[in-house]
């Protein structure tokens, strides 16, 4: 390594810099800039640090007094950036290393924060692209320009320099081809970058292996020990247990408990990670219980999880455990937990004085009360500790009907809800959670539980109300959960909270469902009906859904990549060169990655973060990526497109290169409690994911809403934008996470992305009659609409998973959905995917293709990059001839979505909505209704020209070839990958009139 003993002192720099040890360190750097041997990576080195100093000590005077010597080091490396020069790690040869591209983007971006130079501004602008165009290869960064190879060295794009993201995926599908080898600075690189990137575990493991003598490595090591144990992952203490860990319910740390609240006769086991990693001494727990018990166990150490386990036993309900951990010289804080105990109804006893009330006795000699209130088609049952008053009857008739052993009907009309066990889990004499087991014939199903991926009868499977952001893959996890189903039984259940609910669908007793909630008190209420009338009568009851304005059914144009005002307009004109008509345009990659809110490449004077910028505070010049939003909207608008920019309701985190009006918001936010807190004040920091140490914005405080709005009334009240991308929300880990109006995460975990949504729903539609298109949600989340399924592959299993998510949420009554059709991940779909997804796009709610960022070769989902990648030319005039299809039924789709928003029934519907008398129907998910008239059956198998389709009962024509089907049968039916078979209801008022591209698409008049 080149200048080894300057490099170790500018790595040393950089740490204490991060560590805010910042006394004489200008002294340092000044010293530093009179050295006259530096090469490249020093120079960048040493401008990046610098200017790391001037954000951590707030230090003009220091730039004032060596501003010649600081832009000199700007030109010295602007010159050398794109030349070839020798590596950082290898010194053999020179060549166009990605390193030296990475390191003139970071040392250039953070000093021009405060230098601002234009030229510099442009050119570091144009670095990423230049790095896409020449060093990728096969979906991957590579080490060496137009080359293959993958070295540990191009990592310095991302640490600290900032050219890419830790989560970009060309730098990501790098990662799997590195070796670090045996060389000690190789593995503190990579733990440096993994810390980065929030991957702990696997940075604790590198940086244990930085053992040597190599004082580069060494220095790196020290830099990001400090790092982790900012993030509270490394402590000065050997042993680190967090009995919750991240509050993740799917994903645990390897040093939480399990499970985190122990029920009477639950195993419990204990995990702790060490540092090192595998500690030299041996790691025991004690514990005591509440009864005097005693015990000490040595820890297991698993090679797989790299931590230590310790398996405590079963304990009894009430038990009070308190634990510790040592090894020698160490005794860790003690940790406690208590036993939940369980208790059961035992007796019941009728209300002599009123029939709607019962009293329900418990095994541990308390009383609670259960009422019954009847409403319509619908009864709520509630239970309280509190004897209620006494209530005038509903309008329907009432009977309890005690079995024993705490066992009872409740018999509302003609209907029977058996319930065979109600119980509470308690922590001391508090509930922790209900419980209600209900009887369950053999035959019944349950539907809807919000948006579910794996199916859409849920019979044998254990559910849960969890909001989470799944990356691909779903299966029974989701954004968009619901605390209720339809049953194919006649009624449907709905559990009033945003605490976490859990079903379980037979799947432990075949004969009984279980519903467990973390309810004060539980209430339920049952809907008597068929399935449209559940399902309207949930909807009424949670939020009847709004309409959309007509434009929103068009079809939609998006893609991450396009990124600059040049890129948005070649597609608007590529569009209209092929003909093909669209009505929105998503532009995802708009703004500045920091503030969300300022145009990226913007031009502006930093205020202190507590005044909104207006629309003439900025200069957008002509180099700049975009040079001019308000005509860049104007020109959309001209052209028949709504824009709708996307939003993330956070104050990010930014890991490498800073951003000063970002860092101002995020100071002004904190002073004036503007964020979630945790229990002690402090700021509540997202532990893991997609945005792990941003901060999450508090929508429960109006002053705090305002505040954000502001900031976003220029894009909205002066550049005319027309929605929101409302993306993510599934933030808040933890129960104890505290907001604004007293809630706390046990209520805001699912509760979050709906409020989130809501606001940004409100503030958008009453300043431009505007929508939201969001990905998270929760109950009444059709009152902000629309949404669509989140991230998946472009795969037929993603089609077919796709489908199940949307009638679910039908089932649940969001009417307004739609996903990316072919899927937006990964690799661009085959031409046969995108044209079978578009067709049934056709018939969906939402009709959108898009696309997730930027690889070696153009993802678009568009479809002539499709036709051009895949050469398949057809792909061009097959989307066309659907999005003018899906133009001409405009008026079927709005008549329907008028139906939809009056009674709640979703306008994808499941067949059974319409058909339950019909066993058939009930488990069918790549069949549907759009609409009242319209029988959908794609073909979701790959390669398949022809599908089995259900034709249910009536007469049927096939809107395209005329045929006649008799329902209540079977008929196996030929779609060449053109082709898509829709069938109408034979008495249906409207004409499909189809013949090429000419479509007459009316109704009859009355």
């Amino acid at each position: 390594m080149i200048n080894l003993e300057m490099k170790v002192t500018l790595i040393k720099l950089l740490e204490a810099c991060v560590s805010r040890r910042l006394d004489g360190i200008a002294k340092r750097f000044e010293e530093l800039f009179q050295r006259n041997n530096l090469d490249y990576q020093d120079k960048c080195f040493l401008l990046f640090a610098a200017f790391e100093y001037v954000r951590e000590a707030n230090d003009m005077n220091f730039v004032t007094k060596n501003m010649e010597v600081l832009k000199q080091l700007q030109e010295d490396i602007l010159s050398c950036w794109d030349k070839p020069g020798f590596s950082l790690l290898e010194d053999e040869k020179e060549d166009y290393y990605t390193s030296i591209v990475g390191m003139a983007y970071g040392s250039l971006y953070n000093s021009n924060l405060y230098l601002k130079n234009q030229t510099i501004t442009q050119c570091i602008n144009q670095m990423k692209n230049y790095a896409y165009a020449n060093y990728t290869n096969a979906g991957k960064l590579v080490s060496v320009r137009h080359g293959k190879e993958v070295t540990i060295d191009l990592l310095w794009v991302c640490v600290p320099f900032g050219l890419f993201n830790p989560e970009d995926l060309v730098l990501v599908e790098s990662l799997k081809e590195m070796n670090p080898k045996t060389h000690q600075a190789y593995n503190a690189l990579l733990a440096w970058y993994l810390t980065e990137k929030s991957d702990y575990k696997r940075a604790k493991m590198y940086l244990a292996r930085v053992d040597g003598d190599c004082t580069f490595a060494n220095a790196v090591r020290d830099l990001v020990s400090t790092k982790l144990k900012l993030t509270g992952i490394l402590k000065d203490t050997p042993i680190f247990h967090v009995p919750l860990g991240n509050f993740n319910r799917y994903e645990s740390q390897n040093y939480e408990r399990t499970p985190w609240f122990p029920k009477d006769g639950d195993n419990v086991t204990a995990y702790a990670a060490t540092w090192p990693v595998r500690y030299e001494s041996e790691i025991t727990l004690s514990y005591v219980t509440s009864e005097g018990h005693k015990e000490v166990i040595i820890g297991e150490f698993i090679e797989d999880t790299e931590n230590y386990r310790f398996n405590l036993g079963a304990f009894k309900g009430k038990t009070t455990v308190t634990y510790q951990f040592h090894t020698e010289g160490f005794n860790s804080n003690e940790f406690t937990f208590q036993v939940l105990s369980k208790e059961v109804v035992t007796d019941v006893i009728v209300n002599n004085d009123s029939n709607s009330i019962v009293e329900l006795n418990t095994n541990e000699g308390n009383k609670l009360y259960g009422v019954v209130t009847v409403v319509g088609n619908q009864f709520k049952f509630d239970i309280s500790k509190v004897k209620p008053p006494m209530i005038q009857e509903g309008n329907g008739e009432i009977t309890f009907v005690n079995r024993g052993n705490g066992a009872f009907d409740i018999l509302v009309n003609e209907f029977k809800l058996g319930v065979e066990q109600l119980y509470m889990w308690t922590n001391g004499n508090e509930p922790f959670s209900y419980g209600i087991q209900i009887k369950s014939s053999k035959e019944e199903g349950f539907y809807g539980f919000g948006e579910r991926y794996n199916h859409i009868n849920q019979r044998g499977n254990l559910v849960d109300v969890y909001v989470y952001n799944q990356y691909k893959d779903q299966g029974i996890k989701t954004y968009f959960p619901m605390p209720y189903f339809l049953s194919s039984q006649g009624y449907g259940i709905y559990i009033p909270t945003n605490r976490y609910t859990e079903f379980d669908l037979c799947k432990t007793k075949h004969n009984f469902y279980t519903i467990e909630s973390q309810m004060k008190e539980l209430s339920l209420y049952c809907f008597i009906g068929n399935p449209k009338e559940v399902v309207s009568s949930f909807s009424l009851l949670t939020g009847k859904p709004v309409m959309l304005p007509e434009w929103a059914f068009g079809p939609w144009m998006s893609s991450n990549n396009w990124d600059s005002d040049a890129e948005v307009r070649k597609q608007v004109e590529l569009t209209k060169k092929y003909d093909i008509p669209s009505t929105v345009l998503v532009i995802e990659a708009w703004s500045d990655e920091a503030t969300y809110y300022i145009f990226n490449d913007a031009v502006y004077k930093e205020n202190d973060g507590g005044d909104a910028l207006c629309y003439k505070d900025f200069h957008f010049p002509e180099w700049g990526r975009w040079p001019d939003p308000k005509g860049l909207v104007s020109y959309l608008h001209e052209n028949g497109l709504k824009c709708i920019l996307w939003q993330i309701p956070i104050i990010k985190y930014i890991n490498s290169l800073h951003h000063i009006q970002k860092d101002n918001d995020e100071a002004y936010a904190l002073e004036n409690g503007y964020c979630a807190t945790n229990p002690d004040g402090t700021p509540f920091r997202m532990p893991e994911g997609w945005f792990t140490d941003s901060l999450l914005f508090d929508y429960t405080s109006k002053e705090a809403t305002d505040w954000w709005f502001a900031k976003r009334d220029y894009l909205v009240k002066d550049i005319e934008i027309d929605g929101f991308k409302t993306d993510g929300g599934e933030f808040v880990f933890g129960d104890d996470v505290c907001f604004a109006d007293g809630n706390t995460g046990k209520e805001m975990r699912n509760e979050y992305p709906k409020l989130y949504i809501q606001k940004n729903y409100d503030y958008i539609k009453e300043a431009r009659d505007g929508i939201v298109f969001s990905r998270a949600g929760f109950t009444g989340a059709a009152q902000s609409p629309a949404h669509w399924a989140g991230d998946e592959k472009s795969t037929f299993d993603a089609f077919k998973r796709n489908l199940c998510a949307g009638l679910n949420a039908g089932l649940s009554g969001v009417p307004f959905w739609g996903w990316d059709l072919a899927g937006f991940s990964g690799e661009i779909p085959s031409a046969e995917l995108f044209v079978r997804s578009t067709a049934m796009a056709t018939f969906c709610p939402i009709m959108q293709y898009h696309a997730e960022s930027k690889a070696e070769f153009n993802q678009d989902r568009t479809p002539w990059n499709i036709a051009e990648r895949r050469e398949a030319p057809y792909v061009i005039e097959d989307y066309r001839y659907y999005a003018k299809l899906r133009m001409a039924l405009i008026p079927y789709i709005m008549e329907q979505a008028e139906i939809s928003v009056s009674t709640g029934i979703p306008l994808m519907r499941a067949l059974l909505l319409d058909f339950p008398q019909d066993s058939k129907v009930w488990n069918i998910f790549d069949q549907y209704l759009f609409g009242e008239d319209l029988l959908v059956a794609p073909i979701v198998t790959e390669g398949a020209t022809k599908r089995t389709v259900y034709v249910p009962r009536g007469k049927w024509v096939h809107i395209f070839t005329k045929e006649e089907f008799e329902g209540s049968r079977e008929y196996t039916m030929e779609a060449n990958v053109h082709e898509i078979i829709v069938l109408k209801k034979a008495e249906s008022k409207w004409n499909f009139e189809i013949e090429n591209e000419n479509f007459k698409i009316n109704k009859e008049d009355i």
